[in-house]
């Protein structure tokens, strides 16, 4: 990124967002290869855990993955988004897409691993779902409903942002009397888009898929959003695409 540019947006994130969560955005957008906001160093799992029981889906080149970075900067710098949104204050209300090679499908079943941890994994970006499915595969629609997600794969607007705040509060109120510190200076490190890395660092200090998860799950979420190969949601259990 140019110095003049990087110079511009650093006024606008220190403007808007906490100095830590505009510093680390920069430096994400600093990095070639990762998504604006997202990774923080941690890689995925190996590919294929988050597609449906064929398993067949399979990581976008580093190419790809640049590529979406660069749209992250357009979506903070020109207020443009790589994904749709529903613009809800609470929820995720996008239409979700999932890309697989079976054709046919009535039922999505879950993964049993994945890097937001077991589950079905599904998109609000319908260009990510077709490269799961392949030039032979299919896109499938999940049927249109508001779904209690806790919002990691970015915003666009306030109300999603202070949507947001809402969840994290949320998850933040759930945390045991021990742990409340330990999550806390996580999420202080933390932003929208940086579902991912969150829940990693969260199964680090619970020590496990299951015990990660059931902190979102006793917060009353019904799912985690994150950015992995562009954005991306996992929702709890299987889904009926009926």
């Amino acid at each position: 990124m140019a110095e003049d540019q990087k110079g511009i947006l650093a006024r606008l994130l220190t403007e808007t967002w906490p100095a830590r969560a505009a510093g680390g955005i920069l430096n994400a957008l600093a990095l070639p290869g990762q998504v604006a906001g997202g990774i923080l160093g941690v890689k995925p799992e190996r590919p294929g855990y988050w597609s449906d029981t064929d398993e067949a889906r399979s990581q976008l080149t580093n190419q790809t993955m640049m590529n979406r970075a660069t749209d992250l900067g357009g979506l903070m710098m020109l207020g443009s988004a790589p994904f749709p949104s529903g613009g809800l204050r609470s929820g995720l209300s996008d239409t979700l897409y999932h890309g697989s090679p079976n054709k046919g499908l009535t039922e999505l079943a879950p993964s049993t691993r994945g890097p937001l941890g077991p589950g079905t994994y599904a998109t609000p970006a319908e260009q990510v779902a077709g490269h799961y499915a392949g030039p032979e595969g299919r896109i499938y629609s999940l049927p249109e409903q508001t779904r209690d997600v806790f919002r990691g794969h970015g915003h666009r607007t306030d109300a999603e942002y202070f949507g947001y705040k809402e969840d994290v509060q949320r998850l933040l109120n759930a945390v045991e009397p021990e742990k409340r510190q330990a999550v806390d200076d996580i999420m202080g490190k933390m932003w929208t888009g940086d579902g991912y890395p969150l829940y990693q660092r969260l199964r680090s200090l619970y020590g496990s898929d299951e015990a990660a998860q059931g902190l979102f799950k006793k917060a009353g979420f019904h799912g985690i959003s994150g950015q992995v190969d562009g954005p991306e949601v996992l929702l709890f259990g299987g889904q009926s695409l009926r």
